[in-house]
């Protein structure tokens, strides 16, 4: 995706006159590879890197936040006993490697499993 990218700025700058009017964000996660890609990005590309990964305790916390709001809407949506609203909140903080998009996954499955057991 890095190759396609730079190939497209490159060849929009050279047809119109240096200015590209199309602009992408690009997130991803900070391993090794991808870096060494962008680190390969012609200089004359203007990029903006912000590091996520130094706020990964306060990304964490957040995340934390919102698996607990999440499970007391879910608990209230299905009816759930406290136990199992209990459990269910105490596993999701307890995952490693936690994402907001992992996050809306795992509620939207557990949603959809407790809706087809009734």
């Amino acid at each position: 995706m890095i190759g396609l990218l730079t190939d497209f700025y490159q060849t929009t700058k050279s047809s119109h006159s240096g200015q590209g009017c199309l602009k992408f964000l690009v997130t991803s996660r900070p391993y090794d590879g991808i870096n060494r890609g962008f680190n390969v990005f012609p200089s004359s590309l203007p990029t903006i890197r912000l590091r996520g990964e130094d706020e990964s305790d306060k990304i964490g916390a957040e995340i934390n936040l919102v698996i607990r709001a999440q499970v007391v809407k879910l608990a209230y949506d299905l009816n759930l006993k406290s136990q199992i609203k209990i459990e269910i909140e105490n596993i999701l903080l307890h995952k490693e490697y936690r994402t907001y998009l992992w996050l809306h996954f795992a509620i939207e499955d557990i949603y959809q499993t407790y809706r087809d057991s009734l």
